[in-house]
Parts: structure tokens; sequence; C-alpha cells
């Protein structure tokens, strides 16, 4: 508490005279200090648009975007200035939650999902080549041409107009 404001307090009791002897102020002060009491603060016109600009970002915006968005307004500003007049009002930035993967259960308990693989048949075998014959033509595989399997597949039906020659429908 200021002494002015000690002064204040007893002032019903006291005359103020005898206050300012007793704290050493002069009256003058005390009587110059009640009139900037009683005066309207004016707000600079930069401190509303950060207060502004932090509400309309959902007061999720800190220093460093307050300040870039503040002097895009045409306000000369910096971070500090600005962190000052958050605090002053109790602004706070609010942090966004933190990446949190929901994807495991670490509960011991809880069994594990059944491996639905092991009921399947086995894979038929590989040839060696790893090629098939065509099922479409029949002359074809009989003349033993043969198609790939896999991803080669498409590639080799590109290959196979230049290469191989047509099916002759019997």
């Amino acid at each position: 508490m200021s002494t002015y404001q000690h002064i204040a307090q007893r002032r019903a009791h006291v005359p103020v005279r005898q206050l300012c002897q007793v704290l050493r102020v002069a009256p003058a002060a005390y009587y110059a200090w009640q009139r900037r009491r009683q005066q309207p603060v004016v707000e600079p016109a930069w401190q509303l648009a950060v207060r502004e600009v932090f509400a309309h970002h959902n007061q999720r915006y800190g220093t460093r975007r307050l300040r870039a968005e503040v002097q895009a307004q045409g306000h000369a500003v910096g971070r500090w200035r600005i962190r000052r007049v958050l605090k002053a009002h109790g602004l706070w930035a609010q942090q966004p939650r933190s990446f949190v993967p929901r994807t495991t259960d670490s509960d011991p308990a809880v069994r594990a999902a059944p491996n639905r693989l092991l009921g399947q048949p086995a894979p038929p075998p590989r040839t060696g080549s790893g090629w098939a014959t065509s099922p479409t033509c029949p002359a074809r595989a009989a003349a033993g041409s043969t198609w790939p399997s896999g991803s080669t597949a498409a590639r080799a039906k590109s290959w196979a107009g230049t290469y191989a020659t047509p099916c002759r429908r019997t």
C-alpha cells in the first residue's frame, strides 16, 4: 500500500496536513495523487488492439503471433510490452493439448486380439521362375507362353503386345 493510500484511509479522523507531516509527504503531492486517481485512464490504442486480437483468436495466440498481428495493424510494439499488458489483465494464452496416441491399451489384464492368420491354409508353393501361364489364351498356354504374376503383371502386359504373337481364337 502506498503512502498516499495510507493518508486516504486515515483522512476521516486526522487532518491531511498532520498526516503529511508524519509521513514526510507534501500536501500538494497528496492532492495531485488524488486528482490523478479520479481521472479516467485512457488506454493506448495498441493495448486495445492486443486484447481484441487475443480475444479474436480464442485466447490461443502467444506474444509472438500477437506481435505480428498487431504490427500488421500498424502499431509499433514489441513482445515484452504485449506480455506486460496480458499479464496486467490476467490473460494467458491457452496451450494446446499434447497429442497422446490412443492405439494401445497398457492394461496387462486386457487380452490381445486373437491371431486370425493361424487358422488360414498355407499359400501354394511358388514355381521356380515366379511366372504363370496365361489363363485367357489357350494357344499361348499350349505353346508355353507365360505371363508374370504379382507386381510385374502390368509391365509384362504392356510388353506382351510388342513381343508376343496375338492370340488366335480357334
